[in-house]
């Protein structure tokens, strides 16, 4: 499930939303390397149809993994600390967040217990 959320009102400003932004909080059913964010990071914008212009990139951290890849309307990046996998996919342009949600699952192993925590944002001022 997808909750999802409006950035607060801002008066004076006409409605318009400038993107969607889905937060991924999950744990994987094992300790994720950089070959697993990167085959994310690479695939994940194929799936939603966005350009990649800076490709993905990962590096150890003291605790896990950080990796990103920079797509032509934002960003998607992941974040590991132990068996935790912390995910941001945010567009300029609408994308389908199942088909993310999907992916995740899939390449970053989440586990279904505890069911993975799916923040979906709808970016831009509304009045």
């Amino acid at each position: 499930m997808v909750r999802v959320a409006h950035a607060p009102a801002r008066p004076g400003l006409a409605a318009m939303e400038q993107g969607q932004h889905l937060l991924i909080d999950g744990i994987s059913r094992r300790l994720l390397d950089k070959a697993d964010l990167l085959a994310f990071l690479g695939e994940c914008p194929k799936r939603i149809g966005m350009q990649i212009i800076i490709p993905p990139q990962a590096v150890k951290q003291e605790n896990g993994w950080a990796g990103m890849v920079v797509i032509a309307d934002s960003h998607i990046s992941v974040h590991t600390r132990g068996l935790e996998v912390y995910g941001d996919v945010f567009s300029c342009q609408q994308f389908d967040s199942q088909v993310v949600l999907e992916a995740a699952r899939e390449l970053l192993l989440l586990e279904n217990k505890p069911k993975p925590k799916f923040t979906e944002l709808r970016r831009g001022w509304k009045s």
